[in-house]
């Protein structure tokens, strides 16, 4: 029977010897991600649409006292996004 010691010193050497053998994988990016989305029919924000929607927040709440008024429906958002 091993010892946790052993063990984990034979899992190790186990996972070195093999290591030549793993292919390093590569990560898709940014277009793969870009597509995926429009495969799915998904609405993306950008930095410059989330700015837009920041400041339009900003003026909701700025007649209210408040630094700003949250939307609250996905669809507000957007349409904040867009104007």
């Amino acid at each position: 029977m091993f010892s946790s010691r052993r063990f984990w010193a034979v899992t190790i050497a186990t996972l070195l010897a093999d290591l030549p053998n793993f292919s390093p994988l590569r990560k898709p990016g940014r277009e793969a991600l870009v597509s995926l989305l429009a495969q799915r029919s998904v609405r993306s924000v950008s930095f410059h649409d989330w700015e837009t929607i920041d400041q339009a927040e900003k003026a909701r709440g700025a007649p209210l006292g408040k630094p700003r008024e949250k939307f609250t429906r996905i669809s507000e958002m957007l349409a904040a996004s867009s104007a």
